[in-house]
């Protein structure tokens, strides 16, 4: 073997000193440079170098498509980061259900966005299709993997083991300028802390509303972590549709 002859031929060139660097590995003296060279040798010989493959890009995408609004919203691996696309179109703003986030001028309004753990029945969901404990797996509070501890956090049990619940005196913040600060302040599944509210602008006719922008999150999380979860839209609090997360196939 590599490691025996290596042994046998540093044992000839020094003797006593590779038992003297043997006998208490706790020691303070520095050890003698044989027996760093013995280490240096036993670990090339036995233990391989390891290498991690790296991950291969990603996307992941929630389609829109359930007669009040159609799109999608895409969650894309980038060199840079997470790529966030917003692609909506909603069909009637006068349907009612905008009502409570339109903005004075009527000229626009703010969808608030998250994603939730679970999954719609049938990929996707309107009202109260949407609420938690709907769905197949079950849709449950916002994904919160780093236990920020929003007020609709999915992970209720473990924060509240960590004191992290209103009840207990934890104050949860996140907005898009403490996020740029501090990601761990914003739950994974936060969108609308991290990156602000969804404005829609509604078009000259008065009648159909839209969206189209992206957003570059250095910070984000690998697309892949997405998948099989939901992306649930409110106005004002009340949930108004939801669609599920999928990976994207190329």
């Amino acid at each position: 073997m590599k490691l025996q002859s290596a042994l046998v031929f540093l044992t000839a060139l020094s003797g006593p000193a590779l038992v003297c660097a043997r006998q208490d590995p706790f020691a303070s003296p520095s050890p003698s440079p044989v027996a760093i060279a013995i280490a240096d040798i036993a670990v090339s010989t036995i233990v391989p170098q390891a290498t991690v493959p790296e991950q291969p890009d990603q996307t992941a995408r929630a389609n829109l498509d359930n007669g009040l609004a159609v799109g999608n919203i895409t969650f894309q691996d980038t060199r840079d980061g997470l790529n966030v696309s917003v692609v909506i179109n909603i069909v009637d703003i006068n349907s009612g259900l905008y009502e409570e986030c339109m903005n004075p001028d009527r000229r626009s309004f703010n969808l608030t966005w998250a994603v939730h753990n679970g999954r719609p029945a049938g990929g996707e969901g309107m009202d109260m299709a949407c609420e938690d404990g709907q769905g197949t797996p079950r849709i449950e509070g916002v994904y919160d993997e780093t236990l920020a501890c929003g007020p609709g956090t999915a992970e209720q049990a473990n924060c509240e083991a960590l004191k992290r619940t209103a009840d207990q005196g934890y104050n949860y913040t996140c907005d898009p300028e403490l996020y740029e600060s501090d990601p761990y302040a914003c739950e994974v599944g936060d969108l609308n802390g991290r990156y602000g509210a969804i404005k829609m602008g509604v078009n000259v006719e008065g009648i159909t509303a839209s969206a189209n922008y992206s957003i570059t999150d250095l910070r984000g999380p690998r697309a892949n972590l997405l998948f099989d979860r939901s992306v649930v839209f409110s106005c004002n609090q009340t949930r108004i549709y939801c669609e599920a997360i999928d990976e994207v196939r190329t």
